[in-house]
C-alpha cells in the first residue's frame, strides 16, 4: 500500500517538474 502511494506521489512530482520546466523553458524562449 505505502509502496503504491509512493509511486503515485512520484508520479505527480514528476508530472509537476516536467509542467514547470515547460513553463520555464516558454518563459525563456519569450524572453
Amino acid at each position: 500500500m505505502i509502496f503504491t502511494i509512493n509511486n503515485v506521489v512520484r508520479e505527480l512530482v514528476v508530472e509537476l517538474n516536467l509542467r514547470s520546466v515547460g513553463a520555464f523553458l516558454r518563459l525563456s524562449s519569450a524572453l
